[in-house]
């Protein structure tokens, strides 16, 4: 059953279960679109707290609207322009039935599935051949900043292909790679010194190699010489300066 469907049918228990949902997933929409892209932050965040408030007034019976042009899918009484949808499976029939998702449809639909589940929304969608190069571009490397883990998540190979799809971005938008070799540096166990996410301020290394980042466990400071064609995305909205490095064959040393 999708999430439209359980609005509309009475239910108690599972209405509950919906609505209960709908408030978490609309303030953590909100955090989410708060973290992403500035300049649209403002308009952003003011739908998803009004995605939030929605399932709130529903589970008291009451029905609330948004105002017209307002980004996302978000009901107005029983009318919706996207279909408000909380799993990977629903966005993906619905997306192949109706066609590709423009960058602002994937923004929302990345924040209702939640930030690990995105990973598998753009791998099915690259497999339907429904994400575009412009989506991609805008969320590949927020989705793989978002994920935490994104190493564990998805096969490396896997990662190439969606970055190739994105081109190298900063912060959602196409960009020019350095012109010269960086030296980045990287905080974590040995045993993962060769994952992804590097970063050119020696300090954010320093914090996650000391343990107490994120519960990671004490590791060491890694350090590489990274020539440009390496560099897949720069993510800056963290603060932690990160570069996202494609490691096969680079010489890391402590």
């Amino acid at each position: 059953m999708s999430a439209t469907t359980a609005l509309s049918t009475y239910a108690p228990g599972r209405e509950r279960q919906v609505y209960a949902q709908g408030w978490l997933d609309g303030f953590d929409h909100a955090r989410l679109l708060h973290r992403s892209r500035r300049q649209r932050a403002a308009h952003r965040l003011t739908a998803g707290l009004t995605l939030a408030t929605s399932a709130v007034r529903r589970f008291v019976g009451a029905r609330v609207g948004v105002q017209p042009g307002t980004v996302g899918a978000i009901l107005k009484g029983d009318v919706v322009s996207v279909p408000v949808m909380l799993t990977v499976e629903e966005n993906i029939e619905y997306f192949s039935e109706r066609g590709e998702p423009t960058p602002d449809e994937l923004f929302e639909a990345c924040a209702r599935v939640g930030r690990i589940p995105a990973v598998a929304l753009l791998v099915d969608l690259n497999n339907e051949g429904l994400l575009t190069p412009e989506a991609a571009t805008a969320h590949v490397g927020d989705v793989w900043s978002s994920s935490e883990f994104p190493d564990r998540h998805l096969d490396h190979d896997v990662w190439r292909q969606l970055f190739a799809l994105a081109g190298y971005t900063e912060d959602g938008r196409r960009a020019t790679r350095p012109a010269d070799a960086l030296t980045l540096w990287r905080g974590s166990v040995p045993e993962r010194r060769s994952d992804w996410s590097w970063t050119d301020n020696r300090e954010v290394a320093e914090r996650y190699a000391g343990g107490k980042h994120y519960s990671r466990p004490p590791g060491t400071v890694w350090q590489a010489r990274v020539d440009p064609w390496r560099l897949l995305a720069r993510n800056t909205q963290r603060a932690e300066h990160e570069y996202v490095v494609d490691t096969e064959g680079l010489i890391i040393t402590s």
